[in-house]
Formats: C-alpha cells, sequence, structure tokens
C-alpha cells in the first residue's frame, strides 16, 4: 500500500487517509503490515488509487516472486 501511494501521490500517510475518509490509524497499520485488511477496505483503497483487485494481485504475485524466486507459488487447482 506505501508503494502504491507514493508512486500515485505526493501525500503523506495521514493526509492520504484524511483525504479519502480511512481511519488514519487504521491506514498506517495496514501501510506498516500491522493490521490484517478486510476486503471491503482493500478494495476501498484500491478504488482511491485507481486499480483494481486482479491488478492488484498480479503485482503482488510478482513482487513476492521477486523476493523468493527459487519457490513458485501455485494456487491450488479449482474443482
Amino acid at each position: 500500500m506505501r508503494e502504491l501511494r507514493k508512486k500515485n501521490t505526493s501525500l503523506s500517510q495521514e493526509r492520504f487517509a484524511l483525504e479519502h475518509d480511512i481511519d488514519r490509524t487504521q491506514y498506517g497499520k495496514i501501510e506498516r503490515g500491522e493490521h490484517d485488511i478486510g476486503l471491503s477496505t482493500l478494495i476501498n483503497v484500491l478504488d482511491k488509487h485507481n486499480m483494481d483487485l486482479s491488478t492488484f494481485f498480479k503485482l503482488l504475485d510478482k513482487k513476492l516472486a521477486k523476493k523468493s524466486p527459487a519457490k513458485k507459488r501455485q494456487l491450488p487447482k479449482s474443482k
């Protein structure tokens, strides 16, 4: 989330939360990875960054792959 905010805006964490009607403390914890984020909050934050869930998870997958390239994450096969 921090990378998105810094890439897409020049706003501070506090200012971003204030301008987008997100609790400042909660948003700070989300950015620092100290707070699990619910789906509705994730969608709300991504909407503020003009990003959909699909794009977010693709970027997240790329980032995780860079951290541990030897381990390829695989999703369980649907039945």
